[in-house]
């Protein structure tokens, strides 16, 4: 009986144990995936196409000749997007896509951007420092 409960304990604990590393591995891939799935080069080309440096300052990117709004680069390292979200790449990605829906009012207008393009062009704009 004894030998019994200790050999279930122990089966307890090494699945406590695997099931925690699995659990990290799984969560781990998954963000890997998501932060491969954007693209940078994508995003570049996008924040072109629709414009963003005729307002921003943008690193790495000609165009800007009047600042009207905030230069991005190191926009990573903010802890707001518009003073209203929480900084993070999903966060920046819905500020691009409806800029006036997440902040009525805002001069940046709504560009009928699409989801896919928007977290490419949050990658791109994550890259800057």
């Amino acid at each position: 009986m004894r030998t019994t409960y200790f050999l279930i304990s122990q089966f307890a604990g090494l699945f406590l144990l695997l099931s925690t590393i699995l659990f990290a591995g799984c969560s781990e891939q998954s963000a890997r995936a998501k932060a491969v799935d954007a693209s940078i080069e994508r995003g570049r080309i996008a924040i072109q196409h629709y414009g963003c440096t005729s307002c921003h300052q943008i690193g790495g990117l000609p165009g800007t000749r009047f600042e009207s709004a905030a230069p991005l680069a190191g926009i990573a390292e903010r802890a707001y997007i518009a003073g209203v979200l929480v900084n993070s790449p999903r966060s920046l990605a819905r500020w691009i896509r409806n800029p006036p829906a997440v902040k009525p009012g805002t001069a940046m207008p709504a560009l009928a951007i699409k989801d896919k393009e928007a977290s490419d062009m949050a990658a791109y704009l994550y890259s800057l420092r």
